[in-house]
């Protein structure tokens, strides 16, 4: 994944190689799910702790 060129004047299109690709879409899907896990897993470990401390 080399690149050949020396400045940026020779970059032409995208230097990330998965652009274009389905791999855009994938990884999308995958960060989604990951941000709305992360939401998740918070959500139940802050009631969990506001039960455990009596603060209903």
């Amino acid at each position: 994944m080399g690149s050949d060129f020396d400045t940026w004047s020779g970059v032409e299109g995208a230097i990330y190689m998965g652009a274009g690709s389905s791999w855009e879409l994938i990884w999308l899907v995958l960060s989604i799910a990951m941000c709305i896990a992360a939401i998740w897993v918070g959500g139940t470990h802050e009631a969990d702790a506001y039960r455990k401390a009596g603060d209903d």
